[in-house]
């Protein structure tokens, strides 16, 4: 039996109805799998997105807290120098007004020696006068001392955690 024309067209037609079914089929399927493969890849994005916006957001609260406590420390350390600075200030003007005082008397004590034994008195007056100058230069260089140490104790903790937060942010 020979093959009829209209059975090969037919034939034809259906093998490229078929072919373009499946092309399109084919087709299809990478374009769904492109568009998945997108989806895909913007979801990833989308949550990298939103992870590195939270570590920033906790980093810069971090960071605010942190300064906030740093502030706190050296507004604290500013009060206890200015406290004790006062104190300083008021031994330094005690002391001063002493010494003056003790002059006026050593200076009246020199005008009046007219013995050796008011020699004597005088030059045991201004030993003892010197001593207690010294003295209240001890104190004086004592409370400095304290100051200083009173005032930094606010913020050694801030100097401290210094390596450790730099540690923590490489």
């Amino acid at each position: 039996m020979a093959d009829n024309p209209k059975d090969n067209v037919k034939r034809a037609a259906d093998t490229v109805t078929d072919t373009t079914t499946a092309a399109t089929e084919t087709a299809r399927d990478s374009v769904q799998a492109g568009k998945d493969a997108v989806d895909k890849v913007t979801d990833s994005g989308r949550e990298t997105l939103r992870r590195v916006g939270e570590d920033a957001s906790r980093l810069a609260s971090r960071n605010l807290a942190i300064g906030a406590q740093t502030m706190d420390a050296y507004v604290e350390a500013g009060k206890r120098a200015s406290s004790a600075m006062s104190d300083v200030n008021k031994a330094v003007t005690e002391a001063c007004g002493k010494s003056f005082s003790d002059y006026d008397a050593l200076s009246k004590q020199v005008l009046s020696v007219k013995t050796v034994q008011d020699f004597v008195e005088l030059q045991s007056a201004m030993v003892q006068k010197m001593q207690d100058n010294f003295t209240s230069m001890t104190h004086i260089y004592s409370l400095y001392i304290n100051a200083v140490a009173t005032s930094v104790q606010p913020i050694a903790p801030q100097v401290r955690q210094v390596p450790e937060r730099l540690q923590k942010a490489a």
